[in-house]
């Protein structure tokens, strides 16, 4: 590229935009406006100018381009991924359920079975959204490109509807991009970036995320310094138990009420931690989107399923050698989350899974113990 030209490396473009579209470039950084299209070059006109460096994103909002979601290029890092045991894979301007199925069949054409997250951050992925959040496994508020595709003060509103769809039906949800972007450059945030990262734990989220702040930022560590902070000093203040019909989608109705009543039972009674046996990982996840103020530990036997889970809410996945019978012994529960330093003596936990311990889809049982004293923490 030059001052005046840069190559791109889809080749259809010029025969899918129109005098006056516009391109966005970056993030929206560097804003363009097709004046001339010829079988091989677009001319625009500078609107927004900036820095352009190599491998940056385009966006062409008001055209309707026919680049599939999953490139050859993607298939290349898939294969990659695939083959180094990756848990989740994030799924770029999903537009379709068919786009997330085609990509579910690749991977398991492949023998693999990982998490697949669909990004939001196309305006068809808005229009489909409640089919796009149950057909994946998470979903990701990517609002650097959801920002050009949409008007960018519609961001926030649509992070809300986002969050609380993927609440309702029991799905994790990531809030991305430009979360503390100073820290990219700064050793200290800007008030604003606080409150963001703030709001996004208020509206829901399970998990923030950030990008430019640790891939090139100047002061990665801060950032997730910050970050924990934040998201630490707003989770001590504020905690609210979902009701059933805020995320009762995920599951059958005696999972969900028995999950429910577990999360509503034990802070009633000011317990230390919530424990779930499960076997498939839905236990945690759904004790998850209820939200209770204080953790959940998923005690799996397998550990891709511990994995899967750490995106979660509130969840620390501990791994047992067998599930069967806990449900009945519960001093080996005890044993292991006080080796894990996370309860003691005389502390009080709830205990819920389904009978036998670990049968998928099961959750049926909620139990209230007070640890002994002859169990240690830490020990």
């Amino acid at each position: 590229g030059s001052e005046k030209s840069v190559q791109i490396n889809y080749a259809k473009l010029p025969q899918e935009v129109s005098v006056g579209d516009p391109i966005f470039i970056d993030d929206g950084r560097i804003r363009l406006k097709v004046v001339r299209v010829s079988p091989t070059e677009i001319e625009t006109q500078v609107v927004g100018g900036g820095r352009l460096r190599g491998g940056r994103g385009m966006n062409v909002p008001e055209s309707a381009l026919s680049i599939p979601a999953v490139s050859e290029r993607d298939i290349e890092y898939l294969d990659f991924g695939l083959a180094h045991g990756v848990d989740w894979v994030a799924l770029s301007f999903v537009r379709s359920t068919e786009e997330i199925e085609k990509a579910r069949a690749y991977c398991a054409a492949q023998g693999k079975r990982p998490k697949l997250m669909a990004k939001i951050e196309r305006r068809e992925a808005l229009v489909r959204l409640d089919e796009i959040v149950r057909a994946a496994d998470g979903v990701m508020v990517a609002r650097g490109d959801l920002g050009v595709e949409i008007p960018v003060e519609q961001v926030p509103m649509a992070q809300k509807r986002i969050i609380a769809l993927a609440n309702r039906m029991g799905k994790p949800v990531i809030t991305a991009t430009q979360m503390l972007e100073s820290m990219v450059e700064h050793s200290w945030p800007t008030r604003a970036e606080v409150a963001d990262v703030a709001n996004a734990i208020l509206d829901g989220t399970d998990a923030v995320m950030l990008s430019q702040e640790t891939s090139i930022g100047e002061y990665p560590l801060e950032a997730v310094g910050t970050m924990d902070r934040v998201a630490r000093e707003v989770e001590d203040r504020v905690g609210t138990v979902h009701t059933p019909e805020e995320f009762g989608e995920s599951g059958e109705g005696v999972s969900e009420a028995v999950v429910h009543g577990a999360a509503h039972i034990a802070g009633e009674v000011q317990a230390k931690l919530i424990v779930a046996v499960t076997r498939t990982g839905q236990t945690a996840q759904r004790l998850s989107a209820a939200r209770p103020n204080l953790p959940i530990v998923a005690v799996v036997s397998d550990e891709e399923v511990g994995r899967h889970l750490v995106i979660c809410r509130g969840v620390v996945p501990l791994k047992i050698g067998c599930l069967e019978g806990l449900d009945q012994t519960p001093e080996v529960i005890f044993d292991l989350i006080c080796s894990a330093g996370l309860a003691g003596p005389g502390e009080r936990v709830v205990l819920t899974g389904g009978i036998p311990s670990g049968r998928p889809g099961s959750t049926s049982f909620v139990r209230v113990f007070r640890i002994p004293d002859s169990f240690r923490k830490g020990k």
